[in-house]
């Protein structure tokens, strides 16, 4: 929704109004999502946000795109980031909450995985191929992934 990469963004709230909105790609999800609730009251859109972008899950008669769920995807990066390169004793507990729950303001429009498909673009990388810790504190490294 905007004419950058993302990766060098903050990702603060001011970033969103300026000159680098995708105003037709804003314009398209707002038609999208009008258009899919008036044929299909029951229907469910699910956006995958990673941004907390303002107003995502607000109805479009609020000035919102529409969306009625996100995807939190900073939950699986936590974990797969804390797996490859936290001991588990160092892991930050204030960490895991503040990102399990997210953007408290649209807490309840939020849905939570442990794993998600970027993480199967990378080689090699499963959230389920994790390393154990056996007895005499050898590392295993165990395979449960496909």
């Amino acid at each position: 929704m905007r004419h950058m990469t993302g990766l060098d963004a903050n990702f603060k709230t001011s970033r969103y109004c300026n000159q680098y909105v995708d105003k037709d790609a804003l314009m398209y999800l707002i038609l999208a999502n009008e258009i899919l609730h008036a044929l299909h009251p029951n229907i469910v859109t699910i956006a995958e946000d990673a941004t907390y972008y303002p107003g995502l899950c607000e109805p479009t008669s609020q000035g919102g795109l529409g969306f009625d769920y996100y995807v939190n995807l900073s939950a699986p990066d936590m974990w797969l980031d804390f797996l490859e390169n936290i001991p588990d004793h160092e892991w930050s507990m204030s960490k895991i909450v503040s990102t399990l729950i997210g953007n408290r303001q649209y807490a309840d429009k939020m849905l939570l995985y442990a794993e998600n498909h970027n993480q199967n673009l990378i080689p090699g990388h499963y959230f389920l191929d994790i390393s154990l810790y056996l007895e005499g504190g050898h590392l295993q490294r165990y395979c449960l992934g496909p």
